[in-house]
């Protein structure tokens, strides 16, 4: 199953040792009139992994966000 996110918090333990990922989605709050009254975050998932699973995970996130770029330097779609 996918679910959307548009945030997330990132948590490490004092030892550095074990990173706790939250992500969240935001959505509007609309009054009973029906006119958008602010936004509102909820907790989608909660995600805990050893320091080395996220630091390979941001590597990971790095490549794939990273645009390509061609032998000349230029950017490939």
């Amino acid at each position: 199953m996918l679910s959307y996110v548009d945030g997330f918090t990132c948590t490490a333990d004092d030892n550095k040792e074990t990173m706790i990922i939250s992500f969240l989605q935001s959505s509007p709050i609309i009054s009973s009139s029906g006119e958008m009254d602010g936004t509102k975050q909820e907790n989608i998932a909660n995600v805990v992994m050893t320091m080395t699973a996220a630091r390979n995970l941001a590597k990971i996130i790095e490549q794939l966000t990273v645009p390509a770029r061609d032998a000349e330097g230029k950017h490939t779609v």
